[in-house]
């Protein structure tokens, strides 16, 4: 995941390894786009978010890691249910996780 700005977009500002190809970025309801909901394909679901890092630009935290239990798991879909509660869709097991997120 990679923070760009526009004014400079051949350089990141600052980027996070999330252990998987990045297949969705949700922002979390009612933070506006502070905090985000992140579908890594591979390497299932996780949150990060943008924190003050007392220069000009935010860094980004990874926050909580969501893995579905079988080897095959492929997370590429994901909607917000409330402010604290995901649906993650996988893709060959063609299911639906429901998850409490922090």
């Amino acid at each position: 995941m990679r923070l760009m700005d526009y004014r400079n977009i051949k350089t990141p500002v600052c980027t996070m390894d999330l252990e998987g190809g990045v297949w969705r970025i949700l922002p979390r309801r009612q933070t506006g786009t502070t905090s985000f909901l992140v579908c890594c394909m591979q390497a299932g679901a996780r949150t990060a978010s943008l924190v003050d890092s007392g220069s000009i630009y935010p860094s980004i935290e990874r926050q909580a890691v969501f893995e579905p239990p079988e080897e095959r798991r492929l997370i590429y879909g994901a909607s917000w249910y409330s402010e604290n509660e995901a649906a993650l869709s996988s893709f060959y097991e063609k299911k639906v996780y429901f998850c409490r997120i922090p």
